[in-house]
């Protein structure tokens, strides 16, 4: 039979029309009603409760973004910031389609529909964007804006706002000009919804609206492809083809706090609830239940083997010129395509441990380097007949090509009782022994067993396997963060649909606020890489050139630093001013709400403080844990930039949320100049063993302890003296202190430990005391896991000895695993 797509997709479309009984409009709830009867794709919005959900006004990453906006776009900046002001109706939802125009070679067009609240603000709006993009206004008794030249408009008529345009318009002689063409189009979208016909999975689907919905129509989308694919490939495709167009799609997602749920429905099944097909797995049992990924599914196998059956045999057939069939044996196997086709029993499982990543070094073929991933995983699948799943044992052991990838990739091959096992190393022993070492925990068990098909996916193991190579590059890290975001992830069948849900790490945030954070970050970065690259090489005439291109220089980047922030730490006084004067703020925020002057005293740049202080920088702006910048200087031992800040009335007395103070820092820092000013200004020392450890006073210390002084007495950041003389560096007191049995595992406030200590005292010796005392040399501090490595210099001597340990930055280690 030669295969038709054309005939096909109409019989297709004919019998989903007799099947749907085409429903008068009446049907579909008034703000869809213009959406084209025959769109093939339809995106629904609830736009007011997105916006609501992502926080854009108050978000952080979208600030400078909407700062450009209001410049570049202002009639966007005042949609974001007052969606009311655009006159539409936000609660209703906004309509994004396409449909195809023509039946011979049909045109794709894409269109938006809106209900519109307050007329006069919408034409408003309407006008605001044609003047600023310079569109002309066409001769009508409706507002409508288009150009003669591009087949697009956009306008408002009665209740609904819209746009159209044509995508791919088919060259055709003798057709219309595009003005003409697009009126005729404009003039059929906008008929009375009465006119109209819609069919009755679209009515399922406006019926189904969630906070983000998307419709796919088979038959239309196979049409699409018919117009854009090559004919030669609709053989091989058919039963695809054939199954496609019979499908309606309708997916669903809906965001709450701290959960994500899509649903992926077909429309043109019934809705009422089917039998499970599922059933208990004893092949489930052999998956270790510490996998971070475990998935089952429960299939038909004679639906597999029917459909399977015509696309093989079409395939076969096709590429050997009617030659070959399912009789065809296959090499290696001594089996033939039926006899493959007919062997699964319809059960198949999977258990992926974790990832080995291999970094491939940049090449002609990959210019940045590709990052490969090789799974370590146990997957088996049951087979009805025992000869068949003998056969295939065999086949794949022996030198065919399947059998050569699979040793290449290093998975083994077991014939076990009525399943074929395919299986890395690591689990070749949970086969052999037909037990696992970690037993499915009872809960997952039950998800897994209560669906046809059914996936468990827990991120933070997965993606920590992949983090084990230390030479990932740096946007690595960065996919990996956000996928961090994410803990648990579950898909699963349910009557006719596809359940997906995703479960948050932070329990209060928002899945929609995530998505367009993600969207904004990356806006960012690639706008600002270069901006970012130039400071890093010193490199002047580069920052000029970011900066004409449009880099924003207030923004954050992926990991809440802006270039302000970055240029401050590295001390390049001349890119500071530059950047300054060409709109950057001296009190912009960073993740953790610190400032460029933060920033400056923490990289000890005095010039740059100064310059900072001259535009204007807040002397006593605080961090998240209400650390100033009179604070930081305490601590880094900046005696001059001390003195500068208090002259411009930064408090001396001020006091961060842990209840330290700026002696208490200047004490751990061992800083002895600072401490006689903050003496005279009659700043506190609340914590004097504390201080004498800091100042490497054994005097004073040996004076307390004879006194009844506690060894492991805790200041207001709950650290020792031992913590505050390792910070210091007074290698002498941290030994006499370890004599009188100072406990070292003891930590400060958020997991602050001797080893951040060592290693932000810079001195080799000390980290090497606090290894060999048994301190983790990655250990976590704070909300972001912070390590020794971040806290300490790249130029000191301890640095070098502390990554030869497997010391690394807490944005290579990732997010810290959920209590």
């Amino acid at each position: 039979m030669i295969y038709h797509p054309t005939l096909n997709i109409l019989r297709a479309a004919f019998t989903c029309i007799c099947l749907s009984s085409v429903i008068s409009a009446n049907a579909v709830p008034f703000h869809a009603k213009q959406i084209p009867a025959d769109s093939y794709f339809v995106l629904s919005l609830k736009t007011k409760k997105i916006i609501s959900d992502a926080f854009l006004q108050d978000s952080h990453t979208w600030a400078p973004i909407l700062n450009d906006w209001s410049n570049t776009k202002p009639e966007l900046i005042e949609f974001f910031i007052d969606p009311n002001s655009s006159g539409l109706n936000l609660d209703h939802p906004i309509h994004f389609f396409s449909s195809l125009q023509g039946i011979q070679k049909p045109d794709p067009i894409i269109g938006i529909f809106a209900s519109v609240k307050n007329p006069d603000l919408a034409d408003a709006s309407l006008h605001a964007i044609a003047e600023n993009y310079k569109i002309q206004k066409k001769p009508s008794g409706y507002p409508r804006f288009g150009s003669d030249k591009l087949p697009y408009e956009f306008g408002r008529k009665g209740k609904f706002a819209y746009f159209v345009a044509v995508i791919s318009r088919t060259k055709q002689t003798g057709g219309l000009p595009n003005d003409v063409y697009l009126d005729e189009i404009v003039r059929n979208l906008l008929k009375k919804p009465s006119e109209k016909k819609i069919p009755t999975p679209l009515i399922n689907h406006f019926s189904k609206l969630k906070d983000a919905s998307l419709y796919l129509d088979g038959t239309g989308i196979v049409r699409l492809a018919e117009a854009f694919w090559p004919s030669n490939q609709w053989q091989t495709a058919a039963p695809i083809i054939e199954t496609i167009t019979n499908r309606s799609i309708g997916i669903y997602a809906n965001s709450n706090q701290g959960n994500l749920k899509v649903e992926a429905r077909n429309l043109l099944e019934n809705n009422h609830s089917k039998e499970i097909r599922s059933s208990p797995s004893e092949a489930i049992q052999q998956i270790p239940g510490d996998a971070p990924l475990i998935a089952k599914l429960d299939f038909d196998s004679d639906s597999i083997k029917r459909i399977g059956s015509q696309w093989f045999d079409q395939t076969l057939k096709m590429f050997s010129g009617g030659q070959m069939d399912l009789s065809f044996q296959i090499p290696g196997f001594n089996l033939t395509a039926k006899d493959l086709l007919d062997s699964p029993s319809g059960e198949w499982v999977l258990g992926l441990g974790s990832f080995n990543s291999v970094v491939i070094p940049p090449s002609e073929r990959f210019p940045t380097g590709e990052v490969q991933l090789n799974p370590v995983l146990l997957s088996g699948i049951g087979l009805a007949e025992k000869e068949t799943l003998r056969k295939l044992s065999i086949g794949m052991e022996t030198t065919n090509a399947l059998g050569s990838i699979l040793r290449m990739r290093g998975i083994e091959v077991i014939e076990k009782e009525k399943h074929l096992w395919f299986s890395s190393p690591e689990y070749v022993r949970e086969i052999g022994f037909d037990r696992t070492l970690r037993p499915l925990p009872a809960e997952r068990e039950k998800f897994l067993n209560s669906h046809e098909f059914a996936l468990d996916l827990r991120v933070l193991p997965l993606t920590q396997s992949i983090r084990r190579n230390r030479t990932l590059p740096y946007d690595y890290y960065k996919m990996l963060d956000w996928l961090e975001r994410i803990s648990n992830v579950r898909i699963f069948s349910q009557n006719n649909s596809l359940i997906f849900n995703f479960r948050m790490y932070e329990k209060t945030e928002n899945p929609f606020h995530t998505l367009l954070d993600f969207l904004g970050q990356e806006m960012i970065d690639r706008r600002n890489a270069s901006l970012y690259q130039a400071i890093a090489q010193n490199d002047f005439q580069s920052l000029q050139k970011a900066v004409q291109m449009g880099a924003l220089i207030n923004a954050n980047d992926h990991f809440g630093h802006s270039p302000l922030h970055y240029a401050a730490y590295k001390g390049n006084e001349g890119f500071v001013d530059f950047l300054l004067r060409n709109g950057g703020d001296p009190n912009a925020r960073s993740k953790h709400l610190s400032t460029p002057l933060h920033s400056a005293a923490w990289g000890r740049n005095l010039k740059v403080a100064e310059i900072l202080l001259e535009d204007g920088a807040d002397v006593n702006a605080e961090t998240d844990e209400g650390e100033t910048a009179a604070m930081t200087a305490a601590l880094r031992g900046e005696k001059d930039l001390l003195e500068i800040l208090f002259s411009l009335s930064a408090d001396p007395h001020a006091k961060d949320i842990h209840g330290s103070n700026l002696y208490d820092l200047a004490s751990a820092g061992g800083h002895i100049e600072i401490l006689d000013i903050l003496e005279s200004l009659q700043v506190k020392n609340n914590h004097p063993f504390h201080a004498a450890a800091g100042k490497g006073d054994l005097k004073t210390i040996k004076k307390m302890l004879k006194n009844g002084r506690s060894i492991n007495e805790k200041d207001a950041f709950g650290a020792t003296p031992l913590i505050i003389a390792t910070v210091s560096g007074k290698i002498d007191i941290v030994k006499f202190l370890l004599g009188k049995k100072a406990d070292p595992k003891i930590e400060a406030k958020d997991g602050y430990t001797m080893m951040h200590a060592a290693a932000f005292s810079g001195k080799k010796e000390l980290v090497q005391l606090a290894y060999d005392l048994g301190l983790d040399i990655n250990a976590r501090y704070g909300q972001d896991g912070v390590t020794p490595v971040d806290v300490g210099e790249d130029a000191s001597e301890a640095m070098p000895f502390l990554k030869s340990l497997g010391g690394r930055r807490g944005w290579e280690l990732g997010r810290l695993p959920v209590k």
